[in-house]
């Protein structure tokens, strides 16, 4: 079977490079055996490449991590590498050793040697990285695939190695790995930041070129499928293909490979013009290419030259070669369109802010319940009623470093501790943050610095906690107490806190001594914090005595007022994620706003996230599951409910439920909570007994108990994870224990052991 208007029997050669390594694939114009894509095309990609290396390697500064819970400015510093958590010198030594060797046998050796010997490493991941991409140096692209899936198992959100897995699962005929993984480079390569020694100049270049790489293994796969179909599927698939390669072009012009395909599919779609246009490019650029394009352009001059009555052969000999030459001359260059830009200012502004008191007219019950919500609570002015702390008198918190804060109430409550000058300094207790399950509080000083005080009360416990120090790093300066009359920016609450914790955070400059002393229009979460500024929809309805309506237009579906029940579930993600992902890097706008945009497209201020081997390995488990609640929106874009499917956070969370005082957690469905998930998985309301194999009623038979076990880290109690697992994995729980992968069943079986589980599911 061959592409349409491709020509019986024609043969192509197509040379590429793989880290400057030439290799040639014969292949059929029916596409059945195009080449391996490579890694990288020039010395810069190839460097690049090798990043996730130097992550783990090299690229430590200071030897502490990026603190969690706390917000990140995109202009601050990574300050930690994966192999930072390796304890063991011997494990250090050896990975440096694979690290540095430029050959591929001898990298491929070492990286086997290293998983064997260190098979509950930090760095598994990043061997088996090292492992598939030697093999794809070898030519060894079955082996490759294997070791890149088990790479991707333990850090999925890796673009450096999904491009080349991509090329390569097409190279071998796997078409839908292929398009997963093209599509899931594309996807993180536009959410994450560069990676560790990245300059941020230099990245947008390289970025583009990976994309192009990711396009391009999606242009085979399409032209691939339109084999197998036929008629106008054909045709749509090859149309689809097309316009994949010329993406690829727009963002690398100087790829030959990806002009010679374009000019193999346009002459399966009968363009054979452009075709000739595309193959003069190719074999100018590449010169592994020129015989096979010259072969090509040959083929179709000869056919242009019988279309107009001309006998003429694909086979020059002496002296034929002017009429050639005069139709290589007139060609065209290739056709790329400019790239369509997507977030120009000029598409308009968000539009003025109304302020939350302005929904309440028409939107009554939503308002009101609202304010019952953590959302609305996580920041208030201080009133006698909310405090949650133990404030009474004689009330003392005693550091392990023997620095004690007393705690008091003189007609407002209060910290009192020795300053460094040997007196006591009293802080008085001027904001709350939190209203559910732990709370701290807020000092303001006369310059308008909020400071966090350095020891927060939780409810669960009912007991004095020093927060930051279960989550933060040994060096953390928060974590100390005895610190805190230093007033330093590690505890400033504008700094830190507010851009997930109040509304419109505003500041004179991006300077830190500035933001110190940003200010908030709303403390707490307003209501145009997700659904965007609101203004010219309430005139309009005043204007217009109009009940409610939302009647927001927009192609994007988060045109202001934001209607969640139109969006798509990957819209609705980003503004959750505005506060629910903790590697989100925050960059001020043109108006040195903090957590909003006045201007441009969208109210939501743009923002990448920061790699995840730049975090504290305590934020994961060895399994490469999220150990930690603020990192919640990045494990459920994990899920496949998410990824496949099109569940969102509100498809089982109500961000103003009726009952927010007995469902702190704003869940729907609260008395019968498999009904979240029966939403979509409808063929299991039956009979659940069959898939869970256990008793309808038992704890056991729930959804959440298997597929979201309790193994996040919360404030001081486990919550459910978000990455909704298929099946609780024997094979990592014994791997990497309990402890470092805990296993659903073991949770609830703890006198049992992987093996009785790894034989339960086999038998199921």
């Amino acid at each position: 079977m061959r592409l349409a208007a491709a020509p019986e029997g024609a043969i192509r050669t197509i040379g590429s490079v793989y880290n400057g390594r030439r290799f040639a694939i014969v292949f059929s114009m029916d596409l059945r055996r195009v080449p391996a894509r490579r890694v990288s095309d020039h010395a810069a990609l190839r460097w690049l490449a090798a990043l996730s290396f130097f992550i783990a390697a090299g690229g430590s500064r200071s030897g502490f991590a990026q603190e969690l819970d706390t917000a990140i400015r995109q202009q601050g510093e990574s300050r930690f590498t994966v192999m930072d958590e390796v304890r063991d010198s011997q494990e250090r030594t050896a990975y440096l050793k694979l690290y540095r060797k430029k050959k591929p046998e001898e990298r491929h050796s070492l990286a086997e040697r290293f998983i064997e010997t260190y098979p509950q490493s930090w760095l598994l991941g990043h061997a088996y990285e090292a492992a598939a991409k030697a093999s794809i140096d070898l030519g060894s692209y079955d082996r490759a695939i294997q070791e890149a899936k088990q790479s991707l198992r333990l850090f999925p959100e890796n673009p450096l190695l999904l491009v080349p897995l991509a090329n390569v699962a097409a190279q071998q005929g796997l078409m839908p790995l292929a398009e997963r993984t093209a599509k899931d480079a594309l996807e993180y390569l536009d959410e994450f930041g560069p990676p560790a020694g990245t300059k941020r100049k230099a990245w947008p270049e390289l970025r583009d070129k990976l994309k192009a790489s990711a396009r391009f293994a999606l242009g085979r796969v399409y032209a691939s499928e339109g084999l197998a179909a036929s008629g106008s599927s054909r045709r749509a698939l090859q149309l689809k293909s097309f316009d994949e390669l010329t993406t690829a072009l727009q963002l690398n012009r100087n790829d030959a490979e990806i002009y010679y395909l374009r000019g193999v599919v346009e002459e399966a779609l009968g363009r054979s013009a452009d075709a000739a246009s595309d193959y003069a490019e190719a074999a100018r650029l590449g010169h592994n290419l020129q015989e096979t394009a010259a072969k090509s352009l040959r083929r179709i001059y000869a056919a242009d030259r019988r279309r107009n009555g001309a006998t003429i052969s694909i086979h020059p000999g002496p002296g034929d070669d002017s009429g050639f030459n005069k139709f290589l001359a007139g060609l065209p260059p290739p056709k790329i369109p400019a790239a369509e830009n997507r977030t120009s200012a000029t598409e308009g502004e968000p539009g003025p802010y109304a302020g939350s008191s302005s929904c309440a007219p028409c939107h009554g019950r939503e308002y009101e319940s609202w304010r019952q919500t953590g959302m609305s609570r996580m920041l208030r002015p201080y009133k006698a009623e909310n405090i949650m702390g133990d404030f009474s008198p004689g009330t003392q918190y005693r550091g392990d470093d023997g620095a004690v804060i007393r705690l008091g109430n003189d007609g407002r409550p209060f910290f009192e501790m020795s300053a460094s000058d040997g007196h006591l300094a009293k802080y008085h207790v001027d904001f709350t943050i939190g209203s559910k399950w732990q709370q701290g509080y807020v000092t303001r000083l006369p310059d308008g610095r909020m400071q966090v005080l350095p020891i927060e009360y939780n409810k669960i416990h009912g007991q004095w906690v020093n927060y930051w120090k279960w989550i933060d790093p040994p060096s953390s300066d928060r974590a100390d107490i005895s610190k805190f009359p230093r007033l330093l920016p590690a505890t400033n609450y504008q700094l830190n806190c507010a851009m997930c914790h109040t509304s419109r955070l505003r500041a004179a400059s991006t300077l830190e001594e500035s933001m110190m002393q940003a200010r908030f229009q709303e403390a707490g979460i307003d209501c145009e914090m997700c659904h965007g500024p609101s203004k010219q929809h309430v005139d309009r309805m005043q204007r217009e005595n109009r009940n409610y309506s939302i009647d927001s237009t927009g192609t994007d579906g988060l045109a202001a007022p934001v209607n969640f029940q139109k969006t798509k579930n990957r819209e609705e993600i980003k503004v959750c994620a505005q506060c629910h992902r903790q590697s989100a890097e925050r960059e001020a706008s043109v108006h040195n706003e903090l957590n909003y945009s006045s201007t441009g497209p969208s109210f939501l201020l743009p923002s990448v996230s920061r790699n995840y081997p730049e975090f504290l390995r305590r934020a994961f488990y060895k399994d490469g599951r999220f150990r930690e609640t603020t990192f919640i929106v990045e494990a459920f874009t994990r899920s496949a409910c998410y990824r496949q499917g099109t569940a969102r956070c509100s498809s089982c969370h109500d961000p103003h439920p009726v009952d927010a005082a007995t469902n702190p957690a704003s869940l729907k469905f609260l008395d019968h909570p498999d009904q979240r998930c029966l939403q979509c998985h409808e063929k299991f309301q039956n009979s659940p007994e069959r898939h869970t194999h256990h008793a309808a009623s038992s704890e056991g038979s729930r959804c959440e108990a298997c597929h979201m076990p309790r193994i996040m880290n919360s404030v001081m109690f486990e919550a459910r994870s978000h990455e909704i697992d298929d099946l609780p994995d024997a094979g990592m729980t014994a791997r990497f224990g309990q402890k470092d992968s805990p296993n659903a069943c073991l949770l609830c079986h703890t006198e049992k052991d992987t093996a009785w589980v790894s034989d339960k599911l086999a038998h199921w």
